[in-house]
């Protein structure tokens, strides 16, 4: 028969687990470095190994790595799906994680500046908005709207135009909003004993800002009012005027 040897580097406690397990399944002679024939697979296993390499807890549903603080049930709803695995694995899983989530998250090159926020009476945000007061609100769609609303325009005068830009809902929450309700919540409840609650580490805060930014960019984006962007100034003409 031929075999195929894969050595496993495991800690001593799944190592254990491991020997449990292949001496319940009829393995009783499953020991330390001697070859194991299961069906075709034969096992060496190498418990002496784990010390060399240390290993280190990473959570694939938040990136975090190291030990959930003993006031947590866990990192994140994913959690349970956490793995110990070799430190330098486990550290290079959180820098890719983190690397994706800026790269997904990261706002296009050559966003214009961007001041005051106006309501629209339609979606989508429209490319322009227009205004007969650069200190009213930008409400018109469009230069045929904003004179089919003011009789009293007249040729020569100054209107308003702008960029309409839709805002960034991530702009609107952050992860020191979500731990500072989740403080005083928990002070109702714990009082002074919660003071210091929740204590939670710079990957996981970094990890929870990721998130609920981007939950805000897919799920929040608004529809229904823009912000202003290079507002100029524009003259009217008789042609813009004519019927």
């Amino acid at each position: 028969m031929t075999h195929t040897y894969v050595k496993c580097t495991v800690s001593p406690a799944v190592h254990s687990e491991i020997k449990a397990a292949l001496i319940a399944a009829g393995y009783s002679h499953a020991i330390e470095g001697e070859t194991i024939d299961m069906q075709g697979l034969a096992l060496v296993i190498d418990p002496a190994a784990a010390a060399v390499e240390p290993m280190l807890r990473f959570c694939p549903g938040c990136g975090s790595v190291g030990a959930v603080p003993d006031t947590y049930l866990d990192c994140c709803p994913d959690g349970s799906d956490a793995r110990v695995i070799p430190a330098a694995l486990a550290n290079k899983c959180r820098d890719l994680f983190q690397m994706a989530l800026a790269t997904a998250l990261m706002p296009e090159a050559g966003e214009p500046a961007q001041t005051g926020l106006y309501s629209t009476k339609q979606a989508p945000v429209p490319a322009e908005c227009w205004s007969d007061d650069v200190n009213e609100d930008f409400n018109y769609d469009s230069l045929a709207d904003l004179l089919g609303s003011n009789d009293e325009l007249a040729v020569g005068d100054t209107v308003y135009v702008a960029d309409a830009v839709i805002p960034d809902p991530a702009t609107y929450i952050n992860a020191d909003d979500i731990l500072e309700q989740m403080g005083e919540r928990a002070r109702e409840d714990g009082g002074e004993y919660a003071e210091d609650y929740p204590d939670v580490s710079a990957d996981a805060k970094q990890s929870l800002d990721a998130f609920v930014k981007g939950w805000a960019r897919k799920h929040c984006t608004p529809t229904n009012f823009y912000k202003v962007s290079k507002v100029r100034d524009y003259i009217l003409t008789a042609r813009d005027l004519a019927p």
